[in-house]
């Protein structure tokens, strides 16, 4: 039964959960504690798990499960995607903190600090928002080249337009419309904070109410002919 399916699925995942969440996050947060001896501080923490996430996205989404899915059966898939996004996402954690920095500009990532590793995660959710847009919305444009035009495509396409929403948030519409709390120097607002929101509301329009009100893609309008 698909209720108690659900339920037993929520208990297992929360099983990890609390575990990852006891060996890493608690720690830094604990009072009773010395957060020094932490393996990572918190912004940090955020950061380099909001990159295994996007790893999951980005594999599961754009790459359709490529190249987990090579692995053959369904244990091996799940072993090696577990391992696999385990590491592209602590490889991705650097290239987004990289990019980051770049983005903000020089005296804004020293004014932050040691703080300036949680915006890992800043750029990352605006790149997560464009991928589950561009597979659910658009299509997961192109889907007729080969795999690795596909592949490609679809994560430039997607990164540089979550660089671009990086920017626009945080030194115009956070500021200027929103009006968020600065974060540093020019910048103002938290994108864990808004673009998350704005990645729940689009999951819920386009895959619980269907994209109601928008056109059909032509595709599904033509196979009921």
């Amino acid at each position: 039964m698909p209720p108690w399916t659900g339920l037993g699925e929520l208990s297992l995942l929360a099983i990890p959960t609390v575990a990852v969440y006891g060996v890493l996050a608690l720690p830094s947060l604990a009072t009773w504690g010395d957060p020094a001896t932490a393996l990572l501080s918190v912004p940090t923490l955020i950061g380099w798990f909001y990159c295994l996430i996007v790893a999951v996205v980005v594999t599961g989404l754009l790459t359709e499960n490529w190249p987990w899915r090579l692995a053959g059966s369904p244990v091996r898939v799940t072993a090696f995607s577990v391992v696999g996004n385990l590491l592209l996402g602590t490889g991705l954690y650097y290239v987004l903190l990289a990019m980051a920095k770049v983005l903000m500009g020089g005296s804004n990532a020293a004014a932050l600090g040691d703080g300036v590793t949680v915006f890992a995660a800043e750029l990352g959710v605006c790149w997560v928002f464009w991928m589950i847009a561009w597979a659910n919305v658009f299509g997961n444009y192109p889907t007729d080249r080969g795999p690795a035009v596909n592949f490609t495509v679809r994560i430039v396409v997607t990164l540089v337009l979550g660089a671009l929403t990086y920017l626009l948030y945080y030194f115009v519409l956070a500021g200027s419309v929103l009006h968020e709390p600065v974060a540093v120097g020019g910048m103002h607002g938290d994108a864990l904070g808004f673009v998350d929101w704005a990645v729940l509301w689009m999951l819920w329009y386009v895959l619980f109410l269907g994209s109601y009100g928008l056109p059909r893609p032509r595709s599904e309008t033509g196979a009921g002919g």
